[in-house]
């Protein structure tokens, strides 16, 4: 079984619906899909600083306590995506030997807003972890509890500074490909950073790819 977690925001539910549609219709092996959605976190609430991004910028560290520190789980940011691969070529790429494995982006100039007008800053390592692969058995997940994801730096946490450098590995980056930033051409993931097409279009060929991804989801077949 290939785990998924998916960030889920209310103010982007066709999208993560879209999203969930494109990774199950292109899966060669059982998936499972589970929402990082705020509200099912009734036990949990971050302390302090929040950068306010989306309901999931932290919840999705604590992918590896949700596992039980046990075996591997894909993490997507999911409602401002498109998957375009089969997640099963993903799923076998998992390392033993690594902590976190992410589509590690050189540094860039982002704009300086994002969906909803939010700031936009630039910091290292940023999109790093909207893809991961998380190897939640290895030491350095077990850093990552419930009490330190309420209480850690966004920083300490987005820029895996909980995982030794030599423990981040390296995905293709066609795994996340950002949006009018990398050429689309072959990408697997689409990373819509700026907001999704029908809110923030990108004037691009990604608009057109998301949009008949939500038009086939939305088609019922009559019997």
């Amino acid at each position: 079984m290939i785990h998924i977690f998916a960030g889920y925001d209310p103010n982007e539910a066709a999208g993560y619906a879209t999203f969930c549609h494109s990774v199950l219709t292109r899966a060669s092996e059982p998936v499972s899909i589970t929402p990082i959605a705020r509200n099912t976190f009734s036990w949990w609430k971050r302390q302090g600083e929040n950068d306010g991004a989306t309901e999931f910028s932290f919840a999705r560290f604590l992918i590896p306590y949700l596992m039980g520190y046990r075996g591997h789980a894909i993490f997507m940011d999911g409602a401002d995506m498109l998957c375009l691969g089969d997640v099963a070529e993903l799923w076998k790429m998992r390392s033993h030997r690594h902590s976190v494995q992410c589509v590690q982006h050189a540094p860039y100039e982002p704009r300086k807003t994002k969906m909803w007008n939010q700031e936009n800053r630039a910091y290292p390592k940023k999109n790093w972890s909207s893809v991961m692969i998380l190897n939640c058995e290895y030491h350095h997940a077990h850093k990552l509890t419930p009490e330190l994801v309420a209480t850690a730096p966004g920083a300490y946490l987005h820029q895996f500074d909980w995982a030794e450098e030599d423990r981040i590995g390296s995905l293709p980056p066609e795994w996340n490909c950002l949006v009018q930033h990398h050429p689309i051409d072959h990408a697997k993931i689409l990373h819509f950073t700026n907001g999704l097409p029908d809110i923030h279009p990108s004037n691009t060929g990604a608009d057109k790819l998301w949009y008949e991804e939500r038009t086939r989801m939305n088609h019922v077949t009559e019997l």
